[in-house]
C-alpha cells in the first residue's frame, strides 16, 4: 500500500456516542486520507465485512466498563482469522498495550483512548501496511479506577447538592413545627458531612488521560511505537473527563447506567432489551444536540423558533425512527426503503397533529438552548445557565429523550410488532410471542385511557405537568409545576367533567367533614349523655333493690 493511497477501514463499537465522535475528529484531518466506510458494534463485525472491503478494523474496546469485551474481540478474532486472515486489527483500549491484546491473532496494534488524532491515524496506516503500532499508560488500573471513580463521585456530588437544596426550600416553609425544623436542620447537616467526605476520597480528575506514557521495548526497527508525554495530550481528546460534568456529561452517563423503569407506570420502553433502551436514547440525545446546534447557525427569532416548534419535533422523530429502525428492518429494494419512508413521515405529521407526544414546555427549552434565553417556570425566572436553570434544562431534556423514544416504540408496537428481526433484535424474549405483544399493547392502552380521561385533566386543572427522568436506579417519574389555563379552558367532553367532578368534590369535602363531625359528636353524646346515664340509672336501681333484700 502507497502512502498517498486511502486505507478503507471498519469502526467497531458498542457506544454509538464514541463511534460518532472518532468519525467527526478523523474527518476532521482532510490529508488524512482514511475513508471509513462503515461503523457499527461488535456483533455487526462479520456482517458489514461481508459488505465493505476494507483494508483494516478499528475496534474501540471500554475495558473500564466491561472487562469481559476481551473475551469477545478473542472469539471475534478466531472467526477472523479463518474468513478473513490477512485483515489486520488495530485495537483502542483505555490504557493501551496490553500482553492479551499483543497474543491476539490479527491484531497489529493497540493504543489508549486519549491518544492524539493525527498519532491515531499514524497508527491506522501503519497497521493497515501489516506493520505493528503498540502505546500503553503505566499503572494503568490505579489510573482506570481513578478515573471512572471520580465521575461517579461527581455524579453523586450533583445530587447531594440537589438534596441540600430542597431541604433549604423544606426549610423556608412557615407552617413547620419546631420537631420539624429541627429534623430538616439534621438532614442538612447529614447530606453535608457526606458531601464532605466524598471531596476527601475523591480521586484525581485526570483519571488515566494524564498518565505516563512509555515507549514499548523490543520492537523490530520497521514497527513504530508513538510515545506520547503529559504535555502533549491533546485537550480535546475523546471521553477526557472535566473538572466538572455539564449536563451532556450526566445525561450520557445516566443513559449507559440503568434505565428500568422504577414507576408503577407502563412503559413503552419497558418491551426493549437494555443495551437496545440506551442505543435509543443515545441517538436521540446526539439527533437533538445536532439540531440544536444547526437551528443556532439560522438565527431565528423568538416568533420564528415558536412557529418552527412542531416542525422540529416532527423532524427530530423521524430522523430518529428512520436512523434506529433502519439498522433493523429488512429493506430489499428501493421501493421498500421508500414505502418505510413514507409510513414514517405520514407517522410523524400524525404525533404531532394529533399532540401524541408529551414533550413538556419544549418552546421553553428551545429557547433557552437556541437562543440562550431565561426559562421561566411557574412565574419563576432562571437566568441562562445559573444552576437552577440548568437543572432545568436536564430534567426537560430528559423528559424529551423519553417522549421520543417511547413515540418511537409505538410506532414499532402499530406498524412492525410482527416482524422477527424486529422482535429478535429489539424485543426483550418475555415479549417475542404474537400474544404477549398483544397483552403489552392492551397494558399500554389502558394506561392512555387513563391518562387521556383522569390523568392529564387532573394535572391540567392542578396546573402540573408529569414529567418521566432518567434517575441513578433507573427511569423515575416526577410532576413539574406550570400555569395551564388555556389547556383548561380548551378542555371538553369526557376530560372537562372530570375537573368539573374534581371541583364539585373540593368545594362540598369542607361541608361534608363540618357534617361528618358534627353527627360524631351527636353520636358520642347519645351514647354517652342518654344512653350512658340510661344503663347507670338503671344499674343503680337493681343494686338498691338487691341491697334492700340482703338487709331485710
Amino acid at each position: 500500500m502507497k502512502n498517498d493511497a486511502n486505507v478503507n477501514i471498519l469502526l467497531i463499537d458498542d457506544d454509538p456516542i464514541f463511534r460518532l465522535g472518532l468519525i467527526a475528529l478523523i474527518q476532521e484531518q482532510s490529508r488524512s486520507n482514511i475513508r471509513i466506510l462503515a461503523q457499527g458494534a461488535i456483533a455487526d463485525t462479520l456482517g458489514l465485512l461481508k459488505e465493505y472491503s476494507a483494508d483494516l478494523l478499528l475496534i474501540s474496546l471500554d475495558l473500564a466498563v466491561e472487562p469481559n469485551k476481551i473475551n469477545r474481540l478473542m472469539s471475534l478474532s478466531r472467526k477472523l482469522t479463518v474468513e478473513y486472515p490477512d485483515l489486520p486489527i488495530l485495537v483502542i483500549t483505555p490504557w493501551g498495550s496490553d500482553e492479551n491484546i499483543k497474543n491476539i491473532s490479527n491484531v497489529k496494534g493497540c493504543c489508549p483512548r486519549n491518544i492524539s488524532i493525527p498519532e491515531l491515524i499514524k497508527g491506522i496506516k501503519l497497521c493497515a501496511k501489516g506493520k505493528t503500532y503498540y502505546v500503553n499508560i503505566k499503572n494503568k488500573n490505579r489510573k482506570l479506577i481513578g478515573g471512572w471513580l471520580y465521575r461517579q463521585c461527581e455524579l453523586g456530588l450533583r445530587e447531594i447538592e440537589r438534596s441540600i437544596r430542597e431541604v433549604n426550600n423544606h426549610l423556608k416553609g412557615s407552617n413547620l413545627s419546631a420537631l420539624d425544623i429541627l429534623f430538616w436542620q439534621g438532614r442538612r447537616r447529614e447530606l453535608r458531612v457526606v458531601k464532605w467526605i466524598v471531596r476527601q476520597f475523591i480521586p484525581s480528575p485526570n483519571g488515566f488521560v494524564n498518565g505516563a506514557i512509555e515507549e514499548e521495548e523490543n520492537q523490530e526497527d520497521e514497527d513504530s511505537v508513538a510515545k506520547l508525554p503529559p504535555n502533549q495530550v491533546n485537550p480535546n481528546m475523546i471521553l477526557a473527563p472535566k473538572n466538572e460534568l455539564d449536563n451532556e456529561d450526566l445525561i450520557t452517563k445516566k443513559i449507559q447506567g440503568s434505565l428500568n423503569n422504577t414507576t408503577e407506570i407502563v412503559l413503552e420502553l419497558d418491551i426493549l432489551k437494555d443495551s437496545k433502551k440506551k442505543e435509543l436514547l443515545l441517538l436521540i440525545f446526539q439527533e437533538f444536540k445536532q439540531l440544536i446546534s444547526e437551528l443556532k447557525k439560522l438565527n431565528l427569532n423568538q416568533a420564528e423558533l415558536e412557529a418552527r416548534s412542531l416542525s422540529i419535533i416532527r423532524e427530530l422523530w423521524q430522523n430518529v425512527t428512520t436512523k434506529y429502525l433502519g439498522r433493523y428492518v429488512a429493506l430489499d429494494s428501493a421501493e421498500s426503503l421508500i414505502n418505510f419512508k413514507e409510513i414514517v413521515f405520514r407517522q410523524g405529521q400524525i404525533l404531532v397533529e394529533k399532540q401524541l407526544m408529551n414533550i413538556v414546555l419544549f418552546e421553553q427549552l428551545l429557547s433557552y438552548l437556541v437562543l440562550e434565553k431565561d426559562l421561566l417556570i411557574d412565574h419563576q425566572i432562571y437566568s441562562y445557565q445559573s444552576k437552577s436553570a440548568m437543572e432545568i434544562e436536564e430534567i426537560l431534556t430528559e423528559n424529551l429523550l423519553i417522549a421520543i423514544a417511547s413515540s418511537t416504540i409505538q410506532f414499532i408496537l402499530n406498524e412492525l410488532s410482527e416482524s422477527q428481526p424486529i422482535k429478535h433484535n429489539l424485543f426483550k424474549n418475555e415479549w417475542k410471542s404474537s400474544r404477549k405483544i398483544a397483552m403489552f399493547r392492551n397494558n399500554l392502552g389502558w394506561r392512555y385511557r387513563r391518562e387521556k380521561y383522569w390523568q392529564t385533566p387532573r394535572n391540567i386543572f392542578e396546573d402540573e405537568y408529569q414529567i418521566f427522568i432518567l434517575g441513578y436506579q433507573g427511569i423515575i417519574n416526577s410532576k413539574i409545576s406550570h400555569p395551564r389555563h388555556q389547556e383548561l379552558n380548551a378542555l371538553t367532553g369526557i376530560p372537562w367533567l372530570i375537573t368539573i367532578m374534581i371541583e364539585f368534590v373540593d368545594s362540598i369535602t369542607r361541608g361534608v367533614k363540618a357534617l361528618a363531625d358534627i353527627l360524631g359528636q351527636a353520636v358520642v353524646f347519645i351514647l354517652t349523655e342518654i344512653l350512658g346515664r340510661g344503663i347507670g340509672l338503671i344499674g343503680k336501681g337493681i343494686l338498691q333493690g338487691i341491697g334492700k333484700k340482703i338487709k331485710n
